[in-house]
Protein backbone atom coordinates (compact mmCIF):
# COMPACT_ATOMS: atom_id res chain seq x y z
CA UNK A 1 0.00 0.00 0.00
CA UNK A 2 1.52 3.38 -0.94
CA UNK A 3 2.63 5.48 1.91
CA UNK A 4 1.77 9.45 2.37
CA UNK A 5 5.12 10.71 0.47
CA UNK A 6 3.99 8.37 -2.37
CA UNK A 7 0.42 9.45 -2.43
CA UNK A 8 1.93 12.75 -2.53
CA UNK A 9 3.85 12.38 -5.81
CA UNK A 10 1.06 10.22 -7.56
CA UNK A 11 -1.33 13.23 -7.07
CA UNK A 12 1.10 15.60 -8.43
CA UNK A 13 1.31 13.36 -12.02
CA UNK A 14 -2.18 13.42 -11.85
CA UNK A 15 -2.50 17.06 -11.71
CA UNK A 16 0.31 16.95 -14.63
CA UNK A 17 -2.04 14.70 -16.54
CA UNK A 18 -4.66 16.82 -15.79
CA UNK A 19 -3.16 20.47 -16.95
CA UNK A 20 -2.64 18.78 -20.14
CA UNK A 21 -5.82 16.99 -20.79
CA UNK A 22 -7.58 19.01 -23.40
CA UNK A 23 -10.54 17.55 -25.57
CA UNK A 24 -10.58 13.94 -25.70
CA UNK A 25 -7.43 12.97 -23.73
CA UNK A 26 -9.44 14.43 -20.77
CA UNK A 27 -12.20 12.75 -21.55
CA UNK A 28 -10.30 9.40 -21.56
CA UNK A 29 -8.68 9.91 -18.57
CA UNK A 30 -11.88 10.74 -16.78
CA UNK A 31 -13.82 7.61 -18.42
CA UNK A 32 -10.82 5.11 -17.35
CA UNK A 33 -10.95 6.33 -13.63
CA UNK A 34 -14.77 5.77 -13.95
CA UNK A 35 -14.41 2.45 -15.30
CA UNK A 36 -12.23 1.33 -12.68
CA UNK A 37 -14.69 3.41 -9.69
CA UNK A 38 -18.09 2.38 -11.03
CA UNK A 39 -19.06 -0.99 -12.61
CA UNK A 40 -21.90 0.28 -14.00
CA UNK A 41 -20.25 2.69 -15.96
CA UNK A 42 -20.67 2.51 -19.39
CA UNK A 43 -18.17 4.78 -22.01
CA UNK A 44 -20.02 5.90 -25.26
CA UNK A 45 -18.14 6.35 -28.10
CA UNK A 46 -19.28 8.71 -31.32
CA UNK A 47 -20.26 6.47 -34.20
CA UNK A 48 -20.19 8.12 -37.48
CA UNK A 49 -22.70 10.43 -37.84
CA UNK A 50 -24.60 10.34 -35.45
CA UNK A 51 -21.49 10.67 -32.92
CA UNK A 52 -22.35 9.75 -28.93
CA UNK A 53 -25.42 11.54 -28.90
CA UNK A 54 -24.60 14.39 -26.64
CA UNK A 55 -24.05 11.48 -23.84
CA UNK A 56 -20.10 10.78 -22.82
CA UNK A 57 -20.90 8.02 -20.23
CA UNK A 58 -23.65 6.96 -18.36
CA UNK A 59 -24.67 4.64 -15.54
CA UNK A 60 -28.53 2.94 -16.43
CA UNK A 61 -28.72 1.60 -13.30
CA UNK A 62 -29.24 5.11 -11.25
CA UNK A 63 -29.92 7.12 -14.34
CA UNK A 64 -26.43 9.32 -13.99
CA UNK A 65 -25.09 10.71 -17.21
CA UNK A 66 -21.94 12.11 -18.38
CA UNK A 67 -20.68 15.06 -20.84
CA UNK A 68 -17.23 16.17 -21.03
CA UNK A 69 -16.07 19.54 -21.51
CA UNK A 70 -12.17 20.58 -21.76
CA UNK A 71 -11.46 23.26 -24.11
CA UNK A 72 -7.56 23.68 -24.31
CA UNK A 73 -8.11 27.76 -22.85
CA UNK A 74 -11.47 27.21 -20.60
CA UNK A 75 -11.09 31.01 -19.39
CA UNK A 76 -12.06 32.00 -22.99
CA UNK A 77 -14.37 29.75 -23.65
CA UNK A 78 -16.85 30.87 -20.37
CA UNK A 79 -19.85 32.10 -22.52
CA UNK A 80 -19.53 28.72 -25.00
CA UNK A 81 -19.36 26.67 -21.82
CA UNK A 82 -22.54 27.50 -20.63
CA UNK A 83 -24.33 27.33 -24.81
CA UNK A 84 -22.77 23.66 -24.83
CA UNK A 85 -24.00 22.46 -21.98
CA UNK A 86 -27.70 23.89 -22.36
CA UNK A 87 -27.12 22.44 -25.61
CA UNK A 88 -25.66 19.13 -24.83
CA UNK A 89 -28.57 18.45 -22.06
CA UNK A 90 -31.21 19.46 -25.03
CA UNK A 91 -29.74 16.47 -27.11
CA UNK A 92 -29.04 14.02 -24.26
CA UNK A 93 -32.66 14.39 -22.96
CA UNK A 94 -33.60 14.15 -26.62
CA UNK A 95 -31.80 11.06 -27.49
CA UNK A 96 -31.69 9.02 -24.14
CA UNK A 97 -34.42 10.05 -21.76
CA UNK A 98 -36.88 7.88 -23.07
CA UNK A 99 -34.64 4.44 -22.66
CA UNK A 100 -32.95 5.39 -19.61
CA UNK A 101 -34.63 8.33 -17.81
CA UNK A 102 -32.03 10.82 -17.01
CA UNK A 103 -32.03 11.56 -12.85
CA UNK A 104 -28.61 12.73 -12.78
CA UNK A 105 -26.40 14.65 -14.98
CA UNK A 106 -23.11 15.94 -14.36
CA UNK A 107 -21.14 18.18 -16.37
CA UNK A 108 -17.25 17.59 -16.40
CA UNK A 109 -15.15 20.22 -16.94
CA UNK A 110 -11.53 20.56 -16.63
CA UNK A 111 -11.77 23.70 -15.08
CA UNK A 112 -7.48 22.91 -14.05
CA UNK A 113 -8.20 23.69 -10.60
CA UNK A 114 -9.29 27.17 -10.54
CA UNK A 115 -12.98 26.60 -9.82
CA UNK A 116 -16.34 27.61 -12.12
CA UNK A 117 -18.02 30.67 -12.81
CA UNK A 118 -21.15 31.35 -11.04
CA UNK A 119 -23.19 31.41 -14.61
CA UNK A 120 -22.20 27.28 -15.16
CA UNK A 121 -23.48 26.89 -11.63
CA UNK A 122 -27.07 28.80 -12.05
CA UNK A 123 -27.16 27.10 -15.76
CA UNK A 124 -26.62 23.79 -13.97
CA UNK A 125 -29.30 24.80 -11.26
CA UNK A 126 -31.80 25.81 -14.07
CA UNK A 127 -31.42 22.21 -15.52
CA UNK A 128 -31.96 20.58 -12.31
CA UNK A 129 -35.36 22.58 -11.17
CA UNK A 130 -36.47 22.97 -14.85
CA UNK A 131 -36.70 18.36 -15.44
CA UNK A 132 -37.12 17.55 -11.88
CA UNK A 133 -33.36 16.12 -11.49
CA UNK A 134 -32.21 14.81 -8.27
CA UNK A 135 -28.26 16.27 -9.25
CA UNK A 136 -26.78 18.69 -11.51
CA UNK A 137 -23.47 19.27 -9.81
CA UNK A 138 -20.58 20.06 -12.06
CA UNK A 139 -17.75 17.49 -11.92
CA UNK A 140 -14.25 19.16 -11.35
CA UNK A 141 -10.81 17.31 -11.96
CA UNK A 142 -10.67 17.55 -7.74
CA UNK A 143 -13.44 15.55 -7.76
CA UNK A 144 -11.75 12.89 -10.04
CA UNK A 145 -8.67 12.82 -8.18
CA UNK A 146 -10.37 12.26 -4.68
CA UNK A 147 -12.60 9.01 -6.61
CA UNK A 148 -9.12 8.09 -7.95
CA UNK A 149 -7.38 8.01 -4.84
CA UNK A 150 -9.79 6.26 -2.82
CA UNK A 151 -9.60 3.36 -5.25
CA UNK A 152 -7.67 0.32 -4.24
CA UNK A 153 -3.75 1.06 -5.52
CA UNK A 154 -2.95 -1.21 -8.77
CA UNK A 155 -6.11 0.42 -10.13
CA UNK A 156 -4.18 4.10 -9.57
CA UNK A 157 -0.98 2.55 -10.81
CA UNK A 158 -3.19 1.80 -14.19
CA UNK A 159 -4.67 5.00 -14.32
CA UNK A 160 -1.35 6.93 -13.67
CA UNK A 161 1.54 4.48 -14.00
CA UNK A 162 4.28 3.15 -11.55
CA UNK A 163 5.31 4.91 -8.68
CA UNK A 164 8.17 7.06 -9.27
CA UNK A 165 11.42 6.18 -7.17
CA UNK A 166 12.39 9.54 -5.38
CA UNK A 167 13.84 10.43 -1.87
CA UNK A 168 11.71 12.01 0.90
CA UNK A 169 13.23 15.13 0.96
CA UNK A 170 12.21 14.99 -2.76
CA UNK A 171 8.64 13.88 -2.65
CA UNK A 172 7.70 16.92 0.37
CA UNK A 173 9.07 19.18 -2.53
CA UNK A 174 7.52 17.27 -5.09
CA UNK A 175 3.96 17.22 -3.78
CA UNK A 176 0.98 18.83 -3.12
CA UNK A 177 2.62 20.76 -0.43
CA UNK A 178 4.61 22.45 -3.21
CA UNK A 179 1.06 23.09 -4.97
CA UNK A 180 -0.24 24.67 -1.82
CA UNK A 181 3.12 27.05 -1.08
CA UNK A 182 2.85 27.70 -4.37
CA UNK A 183 -0.81 28.82 -3.80
CA UNK A 184 -0.58 30.77 -0.94
CA UNK A 185 2.64 32.83 -1.88
CA UNK A 186 0.48 33.78 -4.90
CA UNK A 187 -2.81 34.36 -3.00
CA UNK A 188 -1.89 35.63 0.67
CA UNK A 189 -2.97 38.87 1.69
CA UNK A 190 -1.33 41.97 3.40
CA UNK A 191 -2.57 41.65 7.09
CA UNK A 192 -4.73 44.47 8.06
CA UNK A 193 -7.06 45.35 11.37
CA UNK A 194 -9.94 43.28 9.89
CA UNK A 195 -8.40 40.05 9.60
CA UNK A 196 -9.31 37.26 11.67
CA UNK A 197 -8.88 37.85 14.88
CA UNK A 198 -7.16 35.06 16.82
CA UNK A 199 -9.46 32.92 19.10
CA UNK A 200 -8.92 32.88 22.93
CA UNK A 201 -7.89 28.82 22.38
CA UNK A 202 -5.88 29.32 20.56
CA UNK A 203 -3.93 31.60 22.45
CA UNK A 204 -4.21 29.12 25.69
CA UNK A 205 -2.95 26.28 23.37
CA UNK A 206 0.18 28.17 22.62
CA UNK A 207 1.03 29.16 26.04
CA UNK A 208 -0.22 25.50 27.56
CA UNK A 209 2.68 24.42 24.75
CA UNK A 210 5.12 26.78 25.75
CA UNK A 211 6.30 28.64 22.55
CA UNK A 212 8.22 31.47 22.76
CA UNK A 213 7.66 35.23 21.47
CA UNK A 214 8.85 34.44 17.99
CA UNK A 215 7.07 31.07 17.39
CA UNK A 216 3.83 32.85 19.13
CA UNK A 217 4.09 35.84 16.48
CA UNK A 218 4.75 33.58 13.82
CA UNK A 219 1.80 31.40 14.56
CA UNK A 220 -0.63 34.31 15.25
CA UNK A 221 0.38 36.51 11.74
CA UNK A 222 -0.14 33.27 9.88
CA UNK A 223 -3.74 32.12 11.43
CA UNK A 224 -4.84 35.73 9.66
CA UNK A 225 -3.62 33.88 6.22
CA UNK A 226 -5.64 30.57 6.77
CA UNK A 227 -8.73 31.68 4.71
CA UNK A 228 -6.43 31.80 1.76
CA UNK A 229 -5.73 28.28 2.73
CA UNK A 230 -9.40 27.05 2.64
CA UNK A 231 -9.70 28.42 -0.60
CA UNK A 232 -7.35 26.53 -1.82
CA UNK A 233 -8.58 23.58 -0.06
CA UNK A 234 -12.18 23.86 -1.39
CA UNK A 235 -10.68 23.28 -5.11
CA UNK A 236 -8.92 20.72 -4.81
CA UNK A 237 -9.62 17.04 -3.56
CA UNK A 238 -11.31 16.77 -0.12
CA UNK A 239 -8.50 14.18 0.85
CA UNK A 240 -5.51 16.26 0.50
CA UNK A 241 -6.58 18.48 3.64
CA UNK A 242 -6.30 15.11 5.65
CA UNK A 243 -2.92 14.09 3.77
CA UNK A 244 -1.52 17.31 4.47
CA UNK A 245 -2.43 16.59 8.54
CA UNK A 246 -0.51 13.56 8.33
CA UNK A 247 2.86 15.03 6.64
CA UNK A 248 2.57 17.98 9.56
CA UNK A 249 1.56 15.65 11.94
CA UNK A 250 4.38 13.09 11.38
CA UNK A 251 7.16 16.14 10.96
CA UNK A 252 5.78 17.06 14.49
CA UNK A 253 6.34 13.53 15.73
CA UNK A 254 10.15 13.29 14.42
CA UNK A 255 11.05 16.46 15.70
CA UNK A 256 10.19 15.37 19.23
CA UNK A 257 12.06 12.38 18.66
CA UNK A 258 15.23 14.66 17.55
CA UNK A 259 14.77 17.09 21.07
CA UNK A 260 14.86 13.99 23.23
CA UNK A 261 17.23 14.39 25.57
CA UNK A 262 17.20 18.05 25.44
CA UNK A 263 16.99 20.54 28.24
CA UNK A 264 13.29 21.64 28.67
CA UNK A 265 13.73 25.06 28.19
CA UNK A 266 13.34 26.30 24.72
CA UNK A 267 12.70 22.92 23.24
CA UNK A 268 9.32 23.78 21.94
CA UNK A 269 10.33 26.54 19.74
CA UNK A 270 13.50 24.05 18.36
CA UNK A 271 10.24 21.74 17.65
CA UNK A 272 8.42 24.50 16.41
CA UNK A 273 11.40 25.68 13.81
CA UNK A 274 12.10 21.85 13.09
CA UNK A 275 8.97 21.55 11.51
CA UNK A 276 9.21 24.22 9.50
CA UNK A 277 12.70 23.46 8.36
CA UNK A 278 11.96 19.82 7.41
CA UNK A 279 8.33 20.33 5.19
CA UNK A 280 10.07 23.02 3.21
CA UNK A 281 13.94 22.57 3.15
CA UNK A 282 15.87 25.43 1.40
CA UNK A 283 13.39 28.09 1.46
CA UNK A 284 13.40 31.61 0.90
CA UNK A 285 11.20 34.12 2.94
CA UNK A 286 7.65 33.15 0.59
CA UNK A 287 7.88 29.66 0.98
CA UNK A 288 8.69 30.06 4.67
CA UNK A 289 5.59 32.33 5.28
CA UNK A 290 3.41 29.76 3.66
CA UNK A 291 5.09 27.35 5.66
CA UNK A 292 3.67 29.35 8.73
CA UNK A 293 0.02 29.76 7.26
CA UNK A 294 0.23 25.37 6.83
CA UNK A 295 1.82 25.16 10.47
CA UNK A 296 -1.26 27.83 12.18
CA UNK A 297 -3.71 25.74 10.42
CA UNK A 298 -2.39 22.73 11.76
CA UNK A 299 -1.53 23.36 15.42
CA UNK A 300 -5.31 25.13 15.61
CA UNK A 301 -6.21 21.94 14.18
CA UNK A 302 -4.18 20.14 17.11
CA UNK A 303 -2.29 18.05 14.61
CA UNK A 304 0.86 19.50 15.94
CA UNK A 305 1.64 20.39 19.38
CA UNK A 306 -0.40 19.32 22.19
CA UNK A 307 -3.96 19.91 22.72
CA UNK A 308 -4.33 21.94 26.54
CA UNK A 309 -5.84 19.91 29.11
CA UNK A 310 -9.35 21.34 30.11
CA UNK A 311 -10.95 20.94 33.52
CA UNK A 312 -12.60 17.69 34.12
CA UNK A 313 -10.59 15.29 31.43
CA UNK A 314 -7.90 13.16 32.01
Amino acid sequence: MMDVQARFVMRQIFKVKVLRADGQAFEDLFSNIMQHHNGNFVQIKPQGRIGDQKNDGFDRVTGTYYQSYAPEDLEKNEANSVTKLETDFLGLKTNWNQETPIKKFHYVLNDKYKGVWPTLEHALAGIKNNNGLEDTRPLLPKDLEEILFGLPDDKIFDVIGAVPSVSSGEVIQLSALGDVVDFLIKNMDVISANGKLVSPDFDEKIQFNDLGNIAAHILRDGSYQVHVLEKFFSNNAASLREDLRKIFNQLYIVANINVEGMDNTGKPDVVFFHIAESAFPNQKKVHRDSIYVLMSYYFEACDIFEEPVKAGTK
